[in-house]
């Protein structure tokens, strides 16, 4: 091997740890490994990110806590069926639909609390105006738990139900914490992934290995949950599934767009970062000021590697927040500049 490749090899590997061989591949490397080098820089670091965005589900609304969905959805399901509803999707819309701004065509009242508790809608209406102007009526809706009590300087305490459309071409859920009017998690979905003639309410009914009888009453609904979990547990699990497919058009487009935000955020870093060291050279008294912008962005090239390998293991391997998965690369890379900047180019003293 020539003295000129085990020197490249030797700065290439050497520069993930030292700044002196960071600077001595930017001097010595060729221009088309160092373009190479930047763009690693950028693309490491967007692993974890795509990573994130690809490991999102419909369903995740109601990984930890059903918010009492679970006996909701199973009676609301239980209920169509009863009643012989369906809900065919063809040709990535709904079928069974009456020209109407709106229809609820379920509700679901805790007889414990008197307090309704899911509301399912079905709609006609197509522009997006027009639907989020229904969601936020239907969001306005709430009951009286406690009045106010003005001796006791006490506000009145309201409760919202959960509550689903079903638009023509589109999915809605609002989901709320029981016995208040705080809303927890919404999912808006479509129906661009479903098979063609699938029917959503037979779907929800349709457990492994298990037929159900259909229910004559809703007391049969409410005794055929009480004493079979398996229905209830199989009725969420489908409505899960139906609420990752609902989500996944969402979800190729949240990987797209979140992909392509942060590779221009860390495209813009790492050429800012190169800004910044040339203007920081410029000093009368720095005997590096002579150093051009093509220098400076070879210097970034080769210094950013490290710290996008740091954000590339840590972002896979810590499960922490979003917004901290993406410091792991411009921290290790702010310090590095920093250090860079304060021992191997300050000015002379």
């Amino acid at each position: 091997m020539k003295e000129r490749s085990k020197d490249l090899l030797k700065n290439s590997f050497g520069s993930l740890i030292s700044n002196d061989r960071a600077l001595a591949a930017a001097k010595t490397a060729p221009l088309w490994l160092t373009i190479i080098m930047f763009f690693l820089g950028v693309l490491l670091p967007l692993i974890p990110i795509t990573t994130y965005y690809s490991s999102q589900s419909g369903s995740s609304i109601v990984k930890n806590n059903s918010y009492g969905l679970k006996k909701t959805v199973a009676n609301f399901a239980l209920e169509m069926y009863k009643d012989d509803q369906s809900m065919i999707v063809d040709d990535k819309k709904l079928l069974t639909f009456t020209d109407t701004e709106g229809e609820k065509i379920y509700q679901y009242t805790n007889k414990l609390t008197n307090l309704i508790e899911l509301q399912v809608y079905k709609s006609s209406l197509s522009t997006k105006q027009s639907k989020n102007a229904y969601l936020k009526e239907l969001a306005e809706f709430k009951e009286t738990v406690t009045e106010a009590n003005a001796e006791e300087k006490k506000d009145a305490t309201y409760s919202s139900p959960s509550f689903m459309v079903f638009f023509k071409d589109a999915y809605f859920l609002r989901v709320v914490k029981p016995g208040t009017n705080t809303a927890v998690a919404e999912l808006a979905g479509d129906y661009k992934t479903f098979k063609a003639n699938t029917d959503l309410y037979k779907s929800f009914i349709e457990i492994k290995n298990k037929t159900i009888a259909k229910p004559a009453d809703p007391a049969a609904i409410e005794n055929m949950l009480a004493t079979d979990s398996a229905i209830e547990d199989g009725v969420f699990k489908n409505f899960k599934t139906f609420l990752n497919k609902a989500y996944e058009t969402g979800k190729n487009k949240n990987i797209l767009n979140g992909t392509l935000i942060f590779a221009g955020i860390y495209l813009g870093l790492s050429l800012l970062m190169a800004l910044m060291i040339w203007l920081m050279t410029r000093g009368k008294n720095n005997p590096f000021n002579y150093m051009s912008l093509l220098t400076t962005f070879k210097i970034e090239s080769w210094i950013s590697i490290a710290p996008a390998l740091i954000g590339l293991i840590l972002g896979l391997l810590l499960p922490v927040q979003f917004s901290i998965k993406m410091m792991f690369f411009i921290a290790p890379l702010g310090f590095r500049v920093m250090f860079l900047l304060t021992k191997q180019l300050r000015p002379m003293q």
